[in-house]
């Protein structure tokens, strides 16, 4: 059964087609921000600046197909039951696109130099962002086959939230040993805007399980 009920069966698919397409290219602005902080961590600033565009054009991509998933809400093609619920969740998803552009324009201006002791560390972290933001997209493509299964992926995102907190807070510890340079505050700023992209991807998982419970017929 579908959550998103719609009038017309040609139109519902191709707004399930197209939403599923939106969550994918937010999962891979995530995933070239891991690969940009990879490549910071390992000193390869200017291979790091060309990866940083391929976010921006990522985020890009996804902000059009958002609009226009949204002109579909707005026109009327879906029957108005639950339209705002879905509206705040593909806003709570574009939040995630949004703070990886962040991110890579922030390590643009501030080209932060990783201690060795801390670039495993800053890896890890980003891997468990990654995903986290990973299994958001396997409940958002679940939720037009299986209600349920969707649901149990989505609460699955909190789990690995708590993972990426852990790690935040791990070198957020290691950092705060050394002394207190601009270089290391820029990177403190790094670290825990990055963790952040858990925290959306967390949220947007919620508004999920919210609009699953909610009009689960």
């Amino acid at each position: 059964m579908r959550i998103f009920p719609a009038v017309s069966r040609g139109k519902s698919k191709e707004f399930y087609n197209a939403f599923d397409m939106y969550a994918q290219d937010v999962y891979r602005c995530v995933k070239t921000l891991r690969e940009t902080i990879y490549l910071y961590a390992d000193g390869k600033h200017e291979e790091a600046k060309i990866a940083a565009k391929k976010v921006a054009n990522l985020e890009r991509k996804a902000d059009l197909l958002r609009r226009e998933i949204e002109k579909t809400l707005y026109s009327g093609v879906l029957i108005p039951f639950g339209r705002e619920d879905k509206y705040n969740l593909i806003e709570a998803i574009d939040d995630i696109a949004d703070k990886a552009e962040i991110i890579v324009k922030l390590a643009g201006i501030q080209k932060p130099k990783i201690p060795k002791n801390l670039v495993d560390d800053l890896k890890l972290l980003t891997d468990r962002v990654e995903e986290t933001t990973k299994k958001l997209l396997d409940a958002v493509v679940l939720l037009n086959t299986d209600i349920q299964k969707s649901i149990e992926t989505a609460k699955e995102v909190e789990l690995l939230r708590e993972d990426v907190r852990t790690q935040e807070f791990q070198l957020l510890g290691k950092l705060v040993s050394r002394k207190a340079t601009f270089s290391a505050i820029s990177l403190k700023e790094l670290i825990t805007l990055t963790a952040q992209v858990a925290d959306k991807a967390e949220e947007a998982a919620d508004r999920l399980v919210a609009l699953a419970v909610k009009y689960k017929i």
